[in-house]
């Protein structure tokens, strides 16, 4: 466009110096002199200003030239200030956005069987590109890091106060007295045998068998007959006991700060087991696995529950018109106020960025993104001049007539 712009330029030199000297023989041609030369004048006057944007016309620093280069700072400034005017301001983005049912469109794509499909599956590849992403030795790390943490804060004294009141309401601790007791007993009779010869070998050797027979039986008895007793009596001295045991536990549980700190002491020693914290690390290489395994494959039960639980939930936003408005109204808000929120920063990146570019850089872009039209301006300045010229000579051998 500009060797087409510049050789219109030359033609009109060129039909300018065949019809001068035409002209002397043949008055008509004075019509195309005068043509030409208004439209050579034109042709300069808008290559001079076409020029004078991006750069001095030929390299003569003419004031108010380069006007890009030299304003490119302040040009990007107004452009981020028109764009924060003119499309960030809250009543323009509350004007266009009450126009957007987006809850519609997301309703239109997934209660489509085909769409959700494909939904579903730019899920599941974004899922494993980013655990694909993942760097495993810092992952398996921050894991168990995590997951201890987690689990060193959970408060267990209330919860086992709890649990333990929960055991001794309407007496049902003295259940679990009651099955001790019967498996005491069941193991005394089960392995009577194994007892007696026990206390034999513990015995002096020069005791008589039925000496020994005589105590093993009385303490056998003795302890069955206890045993006996506990369960029969619902005030025996040991159930009572055992009552007030637990209900010290429980109390200790509360409120103890020995039996707290004895607890914690335990629970950090536990968790600090490298060890545990081991086997919570191999835990995230279990879940990756699992879930990439699950994934990779094009059937499987968490694709389809995937698929329908998108679909289930797609059909039912399309039907529900309250809702859809509920979310949109969301959706809205929450545009409007982020963005006028940012609005500044927003408009700090565009005014940043022209202010790193380079100058002629920049002129340059400009100039090859909108020097078709430029040219044209050149094109039609030289048209435009000859016609302005050619009609100020018919006007002017009018007048003198």
């Amino acid at each position: 466009m500009k060797m087409t712009a510049t050789g219109l330029f030359f033609l009109m030199i060129l039909i300018y110096i065949v019809s001068r000297a035409l002209a002397k023989d043949h008055p008509f041609f004075g019509y195309i002199v005068a043509f030409s030369e208004a439209a050579m004048v034109g042709a300069l006057a808008d290559w001079f200003a076409v020029v004078a944007l991006f750069r001095y016309p030929a390299g003569i620093p003419v004031p108010h030239t380069a006007i890009i280069p030299k304003n490119k700072d302040r040009i990007g400034e107004n452009l981020a200030a028109f764009i924060k005017e003119n499309f960030l301001s809250r009543d323009v983005l509350e004007h266009k956005l009450r126009s957007i049912d987006f809850a519609g469109r997301i309703a239109g794509v997934l209660s489509d069987e085909k769409r959700s499909r494909e939904f579903c599956e730019k899920i599941i590849k974004s899922i494993k590109l980013l655990f694909e992403g993942f760097d495993d030795k810092e992952m398996r790390r921050m894991f168990s890091e995590l997951v201890t943490k987690s689990m060193r804060k959970i408060n267990v004294y209330p919860l086992l106060g709890k649990m333990t009141e929960t055991l001794t309401e309407n007496n049902r601790h003295q259940v679990l007295l009651d099955e001790a007791l019967s498996i005491a007993e069941r193991l005394i009779k089960e392995n009577r045998q194994k007892i007696q010869e026990g206390m034999k070998r513990e015995n002096p050797w020069w005791m008589p068998d039925f000496v020994d027979e005589v105590i093993f039986n009385k303490i056998v008895n003795t302890i069955e007959e206890t045993l006996a007793n506990i369960r029969k009596k619902e005030d025996h001295e040991i159930r009572l006991k055992f009552s007030a045991a637990l209900k010290k536990m429980i109390e200790d549980l509360k409120d103890s700060d020995s039996f707290r700190n004895k607890m914690e002491r335990m629970k950090n020693e536990f968790f600090s087991d490298p060890q545990l914290r081991t086997c919570f690390a191999d835990t995230w290489n279990d879940i990756k696995g699992i879930i990439l395994s699950e994934i990779s494959r094009p059937e499987t039960a968490l694709r389809a529950q995937m698929e329908e639980v998108v679909a289930t939930f797609g059909k039912g936003l399309a039907g529900n018109h309250a809702t859809r408005e509920k979310i949109n109204g969301w959706i809205h808000t929450s545009i409007v106020n982020i963005t006028t929120q940012y609005a500044d920063g927003i408009i700090t990146i565009i005014s940043d960025t022209v202010r790193k570019w380079d100058a002629d850089k920049t002129s340059r872009t400009i100039e090859l993104h909108i020097g078709k039209d430029l040219q044209w301006i050149r094109i039609n300045g030289t048209i435009v001049g000859g016609l302005v010229g050619l009609l100020i000579y018919i006007l002017s051998n009018f007048i003198k007539g």
